[in-house]
């Protein structure tokens, strides 16, 4: 993983910040100008619309990788975090608004934000990248404490 930080901040309603793609760019080793502005897609940050994430997909596929993504449920006393590297999204310790950071093997490595000191609160989900064949077999999650 290569850490590559935001490269806008989350100023609504002038702009989105671009953590998400901050953190697929870290994950892949790539310039976040490669990765494709998630944020400004209709319904992205309002949990409404799921487009971004069929364009995530689209975008993924290109290069032979699929996002499967988890919804974290609300009435449980623990979070299940994928093995290996994984986005998590849930609500900034910063504001109101959802935020995304990079987890490995449970715990969290890197804040696109540059506040890796500050964990997110209330995991609401997780995406974790894999190879498009592996679609079918799904990945493998274990508990982590809270």
């Amino acid at each position: 993983m290569q850490q590559v930080y935001q490269s806008k901040k989350h100023n609504p309603p002038e702009s989105h910040g671009n953590c998400f793609a901050a953190c697929f760019a870290s994950i892949l080793e790539i310039s976040i100008d490669e990765v494709p502005p998630f944020e400004d897609l209709p319904g992205f940050d309002d949990g409404k619309s799921e487009a971004w994430l069929k364009v995530l997909n689209a975008w993924l596929k290109a290069h032979g990788l699929y996002a499967s993504c988890h919804k974290v449920p609300n009435d449980i006393p623990h979070r299940k975090a994928p093995i290996g590297y994984a986005i998590a999204t849930g609500r900034s310790p910063r504001g109101s608004w959802l935020h995304s950071v990079v987890f490995c093997d449970g715990q969290q490595v890197h804040d696109p934000a540059g506040t890796d000191a500050e964990p997110i609160d209330e995991i609401i989900d997780w995406i974790k990248i894999i190879p498009s064949w592996d679609v079918s077999i799904g990945w493998t999650e274990r508990e982590v404490e809270s």
